[in-house]
């Protein structure tokens, strides 16, 4: 193996690829160092472009001024690398003023050599990808010399960065600090930055840690910028004032503690820019607390947020009025929030030349004010009689909130908004006036939400302009409208003749109807791009006006989801019929209360009816219908007295669901032909020749049967694609001694399926597989994918599985030895209780993910080792695993292993799987994780 060369590195990109670097965890490392001097802070911008681009293109973007020849021994000695079926670490070391030096780990065999490469004069440090983790102790000898750090940039950690970087709080020259990840030890890594003095640039935006508090960060008195996601790290540094060259501060709560939090302490930072929110103003007691805040002089402020606690008793008016005045802004502020001001009128400064021309947003949050600016038109108050006089419009205003005016009774104006994109009007109960809608010829987006008396409501979308509506509890007949353009328009118990612009909705693609009354049809055929249609509650809602011919009306909707259906069964008929060119069909909860024809009452009577007869004629002249679903419909499926059995389905379905009928045995499967999914919930009587008639025409790929019965014994006589099989000698079937109203098909016969997933849960009579069960379930040979709630015999023979999941079996102690195919790559077991340990050969050797979850009374993994190919390893909320290790074994680990879960288990396991953080790339042990079987 190639020695680590010696090398004096002033800057260091390193990009993890992935898998662990064997020895430490782990399979391939490349990387970059790259030296040309001693390069000096830069700014945020340019910094932070450097840091993101990979180490690929940094390559790339310096190859020219490398030589000739330099470049050919680059190239030389990779070759050499990738043809050497080893592990290998090497780096290449160029002559003169730009070095180079290409690491790289092989994944065959071997590990990185910790030689001690001299790092005192290093100043750029940059790990990128998730798994350089499992590199990070390694490198810590590496870097223990190297105390000349500027940048560092960790992408992806997962680790304690005091493994990576010893003494992490001796970095005095550290100018720029960011973090990506997760890191462990928080604490102490926040007690370790409040002492880099020289800090320039702290950039925790994307750590998902949790630190406890950022107190002390006043420390960094050289500080410009705290980049954070959660805006209270800021509000929780003490005296705050100290850094004077910070440049944004977006959240300061005034005397959150007794000291170190007073007001004045924002008048010294003169360098604040972007937004700067306020909070806890009620907690000023006189005015003369505002003497040394000037935020007339923070120029470069374009947002800016005061608030007060609308909760706090004994508020004083006159008090909270003269504050608000005294905190006058600079004149080229963007945006101004006013929230919960007890006092009596607007400030002042908001009614100035300055702010009339610049100002582009305006809040205005439960204020108690008696009239609001006049720039925003005219007001009459509750208790007024006379409106308020309107003033010069905001010029460039592209936003307006008005949110909880407990007083605020009309608003009307005379000049038009022309720049006002959004407007937003929330909780203001006792208005019942809004400017008209023209007066808003370019707006984009309107919420209007909880204002229970307005009277009158512009038509959505009155303006082509209008991309976004959002109308909830607004007079007394819209409970809830959403309109966005383009996409989607949903309607809840409103009048939609008299609130839609239909003439405006021709690029809809989705129209959500919920208990509303009737939609003209004519109407809706203005709807030109609509694609799918959601009714809910909605028995007339398409029912055509007495002047409609409704033979006319036929839309190109593909997809038609009828829930909730209370009407006849001739009316859901003719409904159906509008929609020719049907692809999907959801019917949930369509129970007919009437009988819509004599001759349908009678055939109900004599339990001839499967499907109703208009519906069926009507499905099977649906020829783009592939999908049908219909769910929670006990009677629109009857049963039938008949003693030959039909299919009610268009025998060119691709997808079929079923859930709740009440007697699937009446009616058959077969015919379906071209079915690739089939779904049977809840379904009682389901003929198990249906489905080894489906699965024997080979296009069936996903069958899924939850609460079913007898789905695995096959009757006799069975015919099969055409053919008798009880005189086919390849599908014969018999009768078991042990079960003799069972008959399965033998395992010596040939079966083609084209089946890839199965899913069996929730089925009483398949707690225990039987052994002619086990023996049908081995004949789909084509399963890659298995979810059952009981493990069957002779799995090992599903010679194609890839994965299996074994749900709620409460009968299973251990896995069997040999039992599982040797092609399965990943195993979940979940809610097992009395499955207690995975024996020694009863895993794979292919299995790479092993997944345990909520087996209460799991305690241990297979003596000796786990599948060496396993990545991924989680065994979550299984208290009774104190150790992933044997007894007698120092670690059932193996060195291919990406990812450790351990979360939800008891104590003692998480400090174990703590101390392998850095040698395993991804390891979670807080936290409690959340498992969805049917998207895993």
């Amino acid at each position: 193996m190639p020695r680590l060369s010696y090398l004096t590195w002033s800057r260091v990109a390193v990009r993890l690829l992935r898998g662990p670097l064997r020895g430490v965890g782990g399979a391939q490392v490349s990387g970059l160092v790259h030296r040309r001097g001693s390069p000096s802070a830069r700014t945020t911008t340019s910094m932070s472009s450097q840091i993101s681009s990979t180490a690929a293109n940094f390559r790339t973007r310096h190859s020219t001024s490398l030589s000739h020849r330099e470049m050919r021994r680059a190239r030389v000695a990779q070759r050499e690398v990738d043809r050497s079926g080893r592990a290998v670490a090497t780096v290449l070391k160029f002559t003169g003023t730009t070095s180079y030096a290409l690491v790289r780990a092989g994944k065959d065999g071997g590990s990185i050599r910790k030689k001690s490469a001299k790092a005192t004069n290093l100043h750029t440090l940059m790990l990128f990808g998730e798994n350089h983790g499992s590199f990070c102790k390694l490198f810590g000898d590496m870097f223990q010399d190297a105390k000349a750090l500027r940048v560092i940039f960790l992408s992806g950690a997962s680790y304690d960065v005091e493994d990576l970087l010893h003494s992490f709080s001796q970095f005095v020259h550290l100018r720029y600090l960011r973090i990506k990840g997760y890191v462990l030890n928080e604490k102490m890594l926040v007690g370790s930055i409040s002492r880099l003095y020289n800090l320039l640039v702290l950039d925790l935006k994307e750590c998902q840690s949790i630190f406890d508090s950022t107190r002390e960060m006043s420390n960094l008195v050289k500080l410009r910028h705290f980049l954070v996601e959660d805006d209270s790290y800021h509000s929780e540094i003490f005296d705050v004032g100290k850094l004077k060259s910070i440049q944004e501060l977006r959240r300061f709560e005034v005397k959150r503690e007794k000291h170190g939090f007073e007001l004045n302490q924002l008048g010294q930072l003169l360098q604040l820019q972007g937004s700067l929110e306020i909070h806890n103003l009620e907690k000023i007691e006189a005015t003369s607390e505002l003497e040394e805040i000037k935020l007339v002089h923070l120029h470069h402020l374009n947002r800016l947020v005061l608030e007060w606690d609308t909760n706090q008793p004994n508020r004083d008016p006159e008090k909270e009025q003269g504050v608000l005045e005294r905190l006058d802004p600079h004149s080229n502020l963007q945006e101004v929030c006013i929230r919960g001001h007890g006092g009596c009128n607007y400030p002042t400064w908001l009614c100035t030349d300055f702010s009339v021309k610049n100002l582009e947003c305006l809040c205005l949050e439960h204020v108690a004010w008696k009239s609001l600016p006049p720039m925003l038109g005219e007001f009459l108050m509750v208790g007024e009689e006379r409106r308020s006089f309107a003033g010069q419009t905001f010029e460039n205003l592209k936003k307006l909130e008005l949110i909880n005016i407990a007083a605020l009774e009309k608003w009307s104006a005379s000049s038009p908004f022309s720049n006002l994109e959004v407007l937003i009007v929330k909780d203001c109960h006792e208005l019942t006036e809004l400017p008209l809608p023209h007066m808003f010829p370019n707006l984009q987006q309107i919420d209007i939400l909880k204002c229970e008396k307005l009277v009158s409501v512009p038509q959505i979308p009155w303006t082509s302009a209008l991309c976004k509506a959002k109308l909830l509890s607004v007079g007394a007949n819209i409970e809830d409208i959403y309109y966005k353009k383009n996409d989607q328009f949903d309607a809840l118990d409103s009048e939609l003749r008299n609130l839609l612009a239909f003439s405006n909705l021709s690029e809809i693609k989705t129209f959500t109807i919920c208990k509303c009354p009737n939609v003209p049809l004519d109407q809706l055929q203005l709807l030109k791009s609509l694609k799918g249609l959601v009714t809910d509650g909605c028995s007339n809602v398409l029912w055509p006006a007495e002047v409609e011919n409704s033979t006319q009306f036929k839309f190109a909707v593909e997809y038609l989801h009828i829930c909730n259906w209370g009407g006849t069964v001739k009316k859901l008929a003719q409904v159906i019929s509008y929609f020719p060119n049907l692809s999907v069909l959801d019917l949930q909860k369509v129970d007919s209360k009437e009988a819509g024809e004599v001759e349908e009452t009678e055939a109900i009577a004599r339990r001839q009816l499967l499907l109703p007869l208009q519906i069926k004629d009507l499905l099977e002249n649906q020829s783009s219908l592939r999908s049908l679903i219909i769910r929670d419909c006990p009677m629109l499926i009857s049963s039938s007295s008949l003693s030959s059995f039909c299919c009610p389905f268009p025998i060119l379905l691709r997808s079929l669901r079923l859930e709740g009928v009440k007697d699937v045995s009446m009616f058959t499967l077969a015919p379906l032909t071209n079915l690739i999914y089939l779904m049977l919930y809840d379904c009682e009587g389901l003929r198990s020749e249906d489905l080894w008639r489906l699965l024997g025409h080979g296009h069936l790929k996903v069958l899924e049967i939850w609460r079913a019965h007898n789905v695995f014994d096959v009757p006799e006589p069975l015919r099969m694609c055409g053919q008798d099989v009880s005189h086919n000698s390849s599908l014969q079937a018999h009768e078991t001694e042990e079960e003799p109203r069972t008959v399965v098909v033998p395992m010596g016969g040939h079966f083609s399926s084209s089946l890839t997933r199965l899913e069996l849960l929730s089925n009483d009579d398949m707690e225990h597989f039987t052994k002619a069960q086990s023996q049908a379930l081995q004949m789909l040979t084509s399963l890659e994918d298995l979810q059952i709630s009981s493990l069957p015999e002779g799995l090992s023979r599903l010679c194609n599985l890839k994965t299996l999941r074994i749900q709620g079996c409460g009968s299973i102690r251990s896995l069997p030895k040999g039992g599982l195919p040797g092609s399965l790559v990943e195993l979940y077991i979940w809610w097992c209780s009395p499955i207690w340990s995975l024996r020694k050969a009863t895993l794979p050797s292919s299995l790479t993910k092993l997944h345990v979850h909520k087996c209460t009374l799991f305690r241990s993994l297979p003596k000796g080792s786990l599948p060496s190919s396993l990545t991924v390893l989680s065994i979550t909320c299984c208290p009774d695993i104190w150790s992933l290790h044997s007894k007698g074994s120092n670690s059932s680990l193996p060195i291919s292993l990406q990812r450790l879960d351990v979360r939800g288990s008891n104590e003692k396991l998480k400090r174990q799987c703590r101390k392998l953080v850095g040698t395993i790339p991804i390891v979670k042990t807080e936290g409690l994780p959340y498992y969805d079987p049917s998207t895993v």
